[in-house]
């Protein structure tokens, strides 16, 4: 069934899709948020447990490596990097960044200041509200996902289980049909992984191929997989060539926020989509 006939089918009124689009839009948002809020606090917590560690004590070192890494997305507290760099367990360049007002402004920052990251989340549940009520709580959580990933490279469980079942409701598929193309799909992407892992050293993680497995199993579904596809070669080939030419992103080059990606890809192809069938 095409994404065009499954519209036709579940006809909604415009004040439903303006209700939808600001309840779904605006609740991921702030869920969003709260998560960040728990998870800094989480690794304020860690990073005071650590700071009293031996040095030498090896859990420490496997923590100070995270701190370098996570330290260029803003992910560790300016007190941290302060404190490692008075200890010498890092250098004075990364220690004087939890000086930086910079700094300061993008860890932790309050919800009033991430207000520009609403609209991704209205456009994906107005774009979705289009198809079904369940399909803009998937888009919109692929951009909950998105956000997470960028700001913490990984996707957390809540989110996962929210994107796979609304993926699974809104499929015009059933759920039943949709799980049983899913499940062998993300089995195959783990295999793949694996492969990499063993064969070039390079590493998939598993919130990755799930989250693209789920993905691709609704695109399909609802008839946009070819713009899916075409939006996500888009995506890698301008990925490419911003972390080639552009110095600021040379550091996405092994730390690509995959689920960004996939959220873009999602929502663009739904636009499309229903563009080409002038629903709009």
């Amino acid at each position: 069934m095409s994404t065009y006939a499954y519209i036709e089918e579940a006809p909604v009124s415009f004040g439903v899709r303006l209700a939808t689009t600001l309840a779904v839009g605006c609740g991921f948002w702030c869920a969003s948020h709260l998560y960040q809020r728990w998870r800094y606090a989480a690794l304020e917590h860690e990073d005071k447990t650590m700071l009293q560690a031996q040095p030498g004590d090896t859990d420490r070192d496997k923590w100070i490596d995270a701190v370098k890494r996570e330290a260029v997305n803003y992910g560790v507290s300016p007190s941290t990097l302060i404190s490692l760099g008075s200890a010498g367990d890092i250098d004075a360049e990364m220690s004087q960044l939890g000086d930086t007002g910079t700094y300061a402004r993008r860890h932790n920052p309050p919800l009033a200041s991430e207000i520009v990251f609403v609209y991704p989340y209205l456009l994906a549940a107005w774009t979705g509200s289009l198809i079904s009520i369940p399909y803009a709580v998937f888009l919109a959580a692929s951009v909950a996902l998105g956000q997470e990933d960028m700001r913490f490279r990984l996707a957390p469980v809540p989110m996962l289980f929210l994107f796979a079942a609304s993926g699974a409701v809104s499929s015009p598929w059933g759920p039943y049909a949709w799980a049983v193309f899913t499940i062998p799909c993300a089995a195959v992407f783990a295999l793949i992984s694996f492969a990499l892992k063993r064969i070039g050293g390079i590493s998939w993680h598993a919130g990755d191929y799930l989250t693209l497995a789920v993905a691709l199993m609704a695109a399909l579904s609802v008839g946009t997989v070819f713009e899916f596809l075409a939006i996500h070669l888009a995506c890698a080939c301008a990925l490419e060539l911003a972390i080639r030419s552009i110095p600021a992103c040379a550091r996405l080059k092994d730390n690509v926020p995959y689920n960004a990606v996939l959220s873009v890809s999602l929502v663009g192809a739904t636009l499309i989509a229903i563009l080409k069938g002038n629903l709009l």
